[in-house]
């Protein structure tokens, strides 16, 4: 049997995945903090057809890793920043996987930390210490704890005064989400930040910024909400006073050299400002964005093209086969393997489905060379391309407008963030890493 860590992806967030896109069993996860019902909060926002706003995509391979930095090193007085994880990229100190048994530790040696190689980290500290600027990350609380003698990378951060907050709206935090200076500039992708979605994964992402509307202030109204409702990050080892003068040393920290992370035969793509974007819409998961997504599938009249990790939405897929029948041309680019077990069969049911009702050669299987194809974008009718930090899956575009505790429902349900673009060049960028990552692919043959 192959093991999630010989397959390269982080083991805490393939249990989670696990867990949370499968929402068929009541129980408590480590993760979980939801306490009170959830009800939709937030409509979407759209601007006005006279404003507009600056993009640039960013894509991992390639891309990704840079455009987080020159966020972060941009940054004058905050950084609000959604991330479902953050471990350290040396992988001497990361063996801990999922959930942690009770009395269990993990950990970085001093040292380790200090010349981490995840760039985000020091550029983060960076930032703190040499511009004072105040950061806020939401993130989810996998209970784990260091050992003595180790650190791990949130207790480091803590020290350093960047505040840290452990999700309790829903279920899960899935959004990859950044804002400089109160929406300043802002980033939206499918990046965990693991060293396999920045450097082997296959992922997708915009910077927004240079907005003549308002309607991006939708995702500080969310993160400000959850903030609130949020659990103050708790340090649970006792440093030592000679640890705590290394880690809290205020001395600039050297980036680590960016690597060059491009895959053999993949299309390298660049940080390409597009000017004069029309951003269509604004909106974020739980809230109404399930009949959001559906009313745009709805008006397709041409095309639909999908780049995603995957489908494990029964009505989403018999909509990819709804459009097809209406004579709307859906291809489906997916990723190569999906993990857990549970997503990837029902993932494959999908795509055997919709192969045997009449969409063969219609679905790829991204490049075998991709850890995972963990992009979520789509474009319809060729003008506008949807990006969005969550799956076509239950748990990140439920039904219903009111959300309970897993452990009283049993479904588990994501905060996620979406957003609509327009614009003919940025649209055609987008066409161009989907065109070449499909004749990178393989076409889907159904499995029995």
């Amino acid at each position: 049997m192959v093991s999630l860590r010989e397959i390269g992806v982080d083991a805490a967030i393939a249990f989670v995945l696990l867990m949370v896109f499968s929402g068929n069993a009541r129980g408590s996860y480590c993760w979980d903090h939801q306490q009170e019902t959830y009800n939709a909060t937030f409509e979407p926002k759209t601007c006005s057809s006279g404003s507009s706003c600056t993009v640039t995509p960013f894509f991992s391979p390639g891309t990704s890793l840079q455009a987080y930095v020159q966020l972060i090193d941009s940054a004058q007085e905050s950084i609000d920043i959604y991330t479902p994880s953050m471990k350290s990229w040396d992988e001497a100190c990361t063996k801990d996987t999922d959930c942690p048994k009770k009395g269990s530790c993990t950990g970085c040696s001093i040292d380790q930390m200090k010349n981490e190689t995840f760039t985000v980290f020091p550029a983060l500290l960076n930032a703190v210490h040499e511009r004072g600027v105040k950061i806020r990350i939401i993130i989810n609380n996998f209970t784990f704890s260091a050992c003595k003698d180790r650190v791990i990378p949130l207790d480091w951060l803590a020290l350093n005064k960047i505040q840290i907050r452990m999700y309790a709206t829903t279920t899960f935090q899935h959004s990859k989400f950044m804002s400089i200076d109160r929406g300043k500039k802002t980033a939206v992708s499918s990046v965990n930040w693991s060293h396999t979605s920045f450097m082997k994964n296959r992922e997708a992402g915009v910077i927004v910024e240079d907005c003549t509307c308002s309607a991006l202030s939708l995702y500080l109204s969310v993160f400000d909400y959850d903030w609130e409702t949020a659990i103050e990050y708790a340090i649970t080892r006792t440093y030592e006073e000679s640890e705590i003068r290394i880690i809290t040393d205020t001395a600039p920290m050297p980036y680590p050299i960016l690597p060059n992370n491009s895959i053999p035969g993949v299309f390298m793509t660049e940080l390409i400002p597009h000017t004069d974007v029309k951003v269509k819409k604004v909106y974020t998961s739980p809230d109404n964005a399930r009949s959001t997504l559906l009313e745009y599938l709805d008006n397709a009249k041409k095309s639909l093209n999908l780049a995603i990790y995957q489908v494990t939405d029964d009505e989403l897929c018999r909509k990819l086969l709804e459009l097809h029948k209406g004579g709307v041309n859906v291809t489906v680019l997916v990723s190569n393997i999906v993990i857990p077990p549970f997503n990837s069969r029902k993932a494959y049911e999908c795509y055997n489905n919709l192969t045997n009702e009449g969409m063969k050669g219609h679905i790829q299987r991204s490049y075998s060379k991709f850890r995972f194809s963990h992009e979520k974008y789509w474009i319809i009718d060729g003008t506008i391309v949807h990006l969005s930090t969550g799956n076509w899956s239950p748990g990140d575009f439920p039904t219903g407008n009111s959300w309970e505790p897993h452990r009283k429902s049993g479904h588990s349900v994501n905060r996620d963030l979406e957003i609509v673009l327009e614009h003919p060049d940025l649209v055609d960028y987008f066409f161009q890493v989907y065109n070449a990552d499909w004749a990178m692919g393989t076409e889907w043959q159904p499995k029995h």
